[in-house]
Protein backbone atom coordinates (compact mmCIF):
# COMPACT_ATOMS: atom_id res chain seq x y z
CA UNK A 1 0.00 0.00 0.00
CA UNK A 2 1.41 3.37 -1.01
CA UNK A 3 1.51 5.74 1.99
CA UNK A 4 0.34 9.34 2.01
CA UNK A 5 3.39 11.38 3.05
CA UNK A 6 2.83 14.61 5.00
CA UNK A 7 5.34 17.17 6.28
CA UNK A 8 3.30 19.64 8.34
CA UNK A 9 0.08 20.04 10.29
CA UNK A 10 -1.86 21.52 7.40
CA UNK A 11 -1.11 18.51 5.21
CA UNK A 12 -1.86 16.09 8.05
CA UNK A 13 -5.32 17.55 8.68
CA UNK A 14 -6.03 17.72 4.95
CA UNK A 15 -5.09 14.07 4.41
CA UNK A 16 -7.08 12.91 7.43
CA UNK A 17 -10.11 14.51 5.77
CA UNK A 18 -9.22 12.88 2.44
CA UNK A 19 -8.99 9.45 4.11
CA UNK A 20 -12.37 9.92 5.75
CA UNK A 21 -13.97 11.06 2.49
CA UNK A 22 -12.54 8.02 0.72
CA UNK A 23 -14.17 5.84 3.39
CA UNK A 24 -17.63 7.41 3.03
CA UNK A 25 -17.08 9.99 5.83
CA UNK A 26 -17.52 7.26 8.42
CA UNK A 27 -15.64 7.70 11.71
CA UNK A 28 -12.39 5.82 11.16
CA UNK A 29 -10.19 4.14 13.73
CA UNK A 30 -6.53 5.14 13.94
CA UNK A 31 -3.30 3.49 15.06
CA UNK A 32 0.11 5.13 15.35
CA UNK A 33 3.40 3.29 14.81
CA UNK A 34 6.86 4.62 15.69
CA UNK A 35 8.32 2.86 12.65
CA UNK A 36 6.43 3.21 9.38
CA UNK A 37 7.70 -0.18 8.18
CA UNK A 38 6.02 -2.08 11.01
CA UNK A 39 2.99 -4.22 10.24
CA UNK A 40 -0.44 -4.16 11.86
CA UNK A 41 -0.13 -7.35 13.86
CA UNK A 42 -0.68 -8.09 17.58
CA UNK A 43 2.35 -8.84 19.74
CA UNK A 44 1.33 -12.45 20.31
CA UNK A 45 1.97 -13.16 16.61
CA UNK A 46 5.30 -11.36 16.34
CA UNK A 47 8.51 -13.40 15.81
CA UNK A 48 9.90 -12.48 19.24
CA UNK A 49 6.95 -14.14 21.02
CA UNK A 50 7.73 -17.81 21.64
CA UNK A 51 5.36 -18.83 24.44
CA UNK A 52 2.16 -20.81 24.07
CA UNK A 53 -0.68 -18.32 23.98
CA UNK A 54 -3.05 -20.66 25.81
CA UNK A 55 -0.52 -21.56 28.53
CA UNK A 56 0.30 -17.91 29.17
CA UNK A 57 -3.33 -16.83 29.36
CA UNK A 58 -4.39 -19.62 31.69
CA UNK A 59 -1.44 -18.92 33.98
CA UNK A 60 -2.50 -15.25 34.06
CA UNK A 61 -6.01 -16.29 35.09
CA UNK A 62 -4.77 -18.71 37.76
CA UNK A 63 -2.35 -16.23 39.33
CA UNK A 64 -4.27 -13.06 38.60
CA UNK A 65 -7.13 -13.78 40.97
CA UNK A 66 -4.92 -13.22 44.01
CA UNK A 67 -3.53 -9.98 42.60
CA UNK A 68 -6.63 -8.21 41.29
CA UNK A 69 -10.15 -7.88 42.65
CA UNK A 70 -12.73 -8.36 41.41
CA UNK A 71 -11.79 -10.65 38.55
CA UNK A 72 -14.00 -11.90 35.70
CA UNK A 73 -15.49 -15.36 35.68
CA UNK A 74 -12.99 -17.93 34.39
CA UNK A 75 -15.00 -18.44 31.18
CA UNK A 76 -15.49 -14.71 30.48
CA UNK A 77 -12.92 -14.66 27.69
CA UNK A 78 -13.74 -11.11 26.57
CA UNK A 79 -13.17 -9.60 30.00
CA UNK A 80 -9.99 -11.57 30.64
CA UNK A 81 -8.46 -10.69 27.28
CA UNK A 82 -9.16 -6.99 27.85
CA UNK A 83 -7.69 -7.19 31.35
CA UNK A 84 -4.55 -8.85 29.97
CA UNK A 85 -4.22 -6.23 27.25
CA UNK A 86 -4.73 -3.45 29.80
CA UNK A 87 -1.85 -4.70 31.95
CA UNK A 88 0.54 -5.22 29.05
CA UNK A 89 0.37 -8.96 28.38
CA UNK A 90 0.86 -9.99 24.76
CA UNK A 91 -2.57 -10.78 23.30
CA UNK A 92 -4.32 -11.20 19.96
CA UNK A 93 -5.90 -7.76 20.37
CA UNK A 94 -4.60 -4.69 18.55
CA UNK A 95 -5.26 -1.25 20.05
CA UNK A 96 -6.86 1.52 17.99
CA UNK A 97 -8.30 4.93 18.81
CA UNK A 98 -11.08 7.00 17.31
CA UNK A 99 -8.81 10.07 17.35
CA UNK A 100 -6.04 10.60 14.76
CA UNK A 101 -4.31 12.99 17.20
CA UNK A 102 -4.12 10.31 19.89
CA UNK A 103 -2.79 7.83 17.32
CA UNK A 104 -0.15 10.38 16.32
CA UNK A 105 0.80 10.83 19.97
CA UNK A 106 1.45 7.09 20.40
CA UNK A 107 3.46 6.99 17.16
CA UNK A 108 5.74 9.77 18.35
CA UNK A 109 5.88 8.59 21.98
CA UNK A 110 7.25 5.24 20.81
CA UNK A 111 10.20 6.74 18.95
CA UNK A 112 13.65 5.85 20.23
CA UNK A 113 16.09 8.69 20.90
CA UNK A 114 17.84 9.98 17.75
CA UNK A 115 15.64 7.83 15.53
CA UNK A 116 15.96 8.48 11.81
CA UNK A 117 12.81 6.52 10.98
CA UNK A 118 9.53 7.87 9.69
CA UNK A 119 6.37 7.26 11.73
CA UNK A 120 2.97 6.15 10.48
CA UNK A 121 -0.67 6.72 11.36
CA UNK A 122 -2.99 4.06 9.97
CA UNK A 123 -6.69 4.61 9.39
CA UNK A 124 -9.21 1.74 9.49
CA UNK A 125 -12.86 1.53 8.44
CA UNK A 126 -14.16 -1.04 10.99
CA UNK A 127 -17.34 -1.92 9.12
CA UNK A 128 -15.56 -2.48 5.81
CA UNK A 129 -12.99 -4.72 7.50
CA UNK A 130 -15.74 -6.89 8.96
CA UNK A 131 -17.58 -7.09 5.66
CA UNK A 132 -14.28 -7.99 3.96
CA UNK A 133 -14.06 -10.88 6.45
CA UNK A 134 -17.56 -12.00 5.52
CA UNK A 135 -19.42 -10.87 8.63
CA UNK A 136 -21.38 -7.87 9.83
CA UNK A 137 -23.47 -5.25 8.13
CA UNK A 138 -23.26 -1.49 8.01
CA UNK A 139 -20.34 0.70 9.01
CA UNK A 140 -19.88 -0.11 12.69
CA UNK A 141 -17.84 -2.67 14.59
CA UNK A 142 -19.19 -5.90 16.03
CA UNK A 143 -20.00 -6.37 19.69
CA UNK A 144 -17.18 -8.28 21.39
CA UNK A 145 -19.70 -10.86 22.62
CA UNK A 146 -21.27 -11.40 19.20
CA UNK A 147 -21.49 -15.11 18.25
CA UNK A 148 -19.11 -14.67 15.31
CA UNK A 149 -16.40 -13.29 17.63
CA UNK A 150 -16.61 -16.04 20.27
CA UNK A 151 -14.61 -18.69 18.32
CA UNK A 152 -11.65 -16.28 18.03
CA UNK A 153 -11.83 -15.56 21.76
CA UNK A 154 -12.13 -19.20 22.83
CA UNK A 155 -9.23 -20.31 20.66
CA UNK A 156 -6.94 -17.95 22.59
CA UNK A 157 -7.63 -19.88 25.82
CA UNK A 158 -8.38 -23.42 24.67
CA UNK A 159 -6.16 -25.86 22.79
CA UNK A 160 -8.58 -26.16 19.88
CA UNK A 161 -8.69 -25.01 16.28
CA UNK A 162 -11.88 -23.69 14.76
CA UNK A 163 -12.15 -22.75 11.06
CA UNK A 164 -14.56 -19.98 12.07
CA UNK A 165 -11.81 -18.29 14.08
CA UNK A 166 -9.59 -17.59 11.07
CA UNK A 167 -10.62 -13.95 10.80
CA UNK A 168 -9.60 -10.44 11.82
CA UNK A 169 -12.54 -8.43 13.15
CA UNK A 170 -13.18 -4.93 14.48
CA UNK A 171 -14.99 -5.16 17.81
CA UNK A 172 -16.71 -2.93 20.37
CA UNK A 173 -15.82 -3.62 23.99
CA UNK A 174 -17.16 -2.65 27.39
CA UNK A 175 -15.16 0.15 29.00
CA UNK A 176 -13.86 -0.86 32.43
CA UNK A 177 -11.13 1.76 32.90
CA UNK A 178 -11.07 5.52 32.43
CA UNK A 179 -8.19 5.04 29.96
CA UNK A 180 -10.61 3.50 27.47
CA UNK A 181 -12.67 6.68 27.59
CA UNK A 182 -9.89 9.27 27.36
CA UNK A 183 -7.95 7.30 24.74
CA UNK A 184 -11.15 6.68 22.75
CA UNK A 185 -10.13 3.03 22.57
CA UNK A 186 -11.16 0.49 19.96
CA UNK A 187 -9.81 -2.96 19.12
CA UNK A 188 -9.33 -5.47 16.37
CA UNK A 189 -9.14 -9.14 17.35
CA UNK A 190 -6.91 -11.37 15.24
CA UNK A 191 -7.56 -15.07 14.74
CA UNK A 192 -4.68 -15.36 12.26
CA UNK A 193 -1.05 -14.24 12.26
CA UNK A 194 -1.26 -12.51 8.88
CA UNK A 195 -0.77 -8.76 9.39
CA UNK A 196 -3.91 -6.74 8.73
CA UNK A 197 -2.14 -4.69 6.06
CA UNK A 198 -1.11 -7.88 4.22
CA UNK A 199 -4.66 -9.08 3.66
CA UNK A 200 -5.73 -9.06 0.04
CA UNK A 201 -7.80 -6.00 -0.73
CA UNK A 202 -6.72 -4.18 2.43
CA UNK A 203 -6.75 -0.88 0.56
CA UNK A 204 -10.56 -1.13 0.70
CA UNK A 205 -10.55 -0.53 4.47
CA UNK A 206 -7.06 0.80 5.33
CA UNK A 207 -5.16 4.03 4.69
CA UNK A 208 -1.61 4.93 5.73
CA UNK A 209 -0.25 8.39 6.52
CA UNK A 210 3.52 8.67 6.90
CA UNK A 211 5.58 11.44 8.52
CA UNK A 212 9.32 11.61 7.69
CA UNK A 213 11.75 11.66 10.62
CA UNK A 214 12.87 15.23 9.93
CA UNK A 215 9.29 16.50 10.41
CA UNK A 216 8.44 14.61 13.60
CA UNK A 217 9.56 17.39 15.98
CA UNK A 218 7.04 19.80 14.43
CA UNK A 219 4.23 17.36 15.18
CA UNK A 220 5.54 16.65 18.69
CA UNK A 221 5.45 20.36 19.52
CA UNK A 222 1.95 20.65 18.09
CA UNK A 223 0.64 17.80 20.23
CA UNK A 224 2.07 19.46 23.33
CA UNK A 225 0.34 22.70 22.35
CA UNK A 226 -2.97 20.84 21.89
CA UNK A 227 -2.63 19.23 25.34
CA UNK A 228 -2.24 15.69 24.02
CA UNK A 229 0.21 14.31 26.57
CA UNK A 230 0.87 11.36 28.86
CA UNK A 231 -1.02 12.65 31.89
CA UNK A 232 -4.11 13.29 29.76
CA UNK A 233 -4.09 9.86 28.13
CA UNK A 234 -3.06 7.98 31.31
CA UNK A 235 -5.03 9.79 34.05
CA UNK A 236 -3.48 8.17 37.10
CA UNK A 237 -0.98 9.30 39.73
CA UNK A 238 1.90 7.23 38.35
CA UNK A 239 1.80 8.92 34.95
CA UNK A 240 1.14 12.33 36.48
CA UNK A 241 4.34 11.92 38.50
CA UNK A 242 6.23 10.83 35.37
CA UNK A 243 5.10 13.93 33.51
CA UNK A 244 5.98 16.29 36.38
CA UNK A 245 9.42 14.70 36.72
CA UNK A 246 9.95 15.05 32.98
CA UNK A 247 8.94 18.70 32.98
CA UNK A 248 11.07 19.46 36.03
CA UNK A 249 14.29 17.60 35.35
CA UNK A 250 14.63 17.29 31.57
CA UNK A 251 14.01 20.84 30.37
Amino acid sequence: MKPIVVHNWGQFIEKIAVCMQAQDNVGLWWRGLANSTWDLVPRVYRPSYHNSEQTTYNEFINKGKTRHSPTPASNDFVAWLLLMQHYGLCTRLLDWTKSPLIALYFAIAGIERDSKLSVAVWGLHPGKLNRHQGVGEGDSALLARAPVVIPILKEAFEYTKNPQSQKILAIKVEEFDVRHMVQMSAFTIHGISTPLNHLGGSDQFLAKIEIPAENVETFKQGLEMFGIDKSMLFPDLEHLADELNHNTFTK
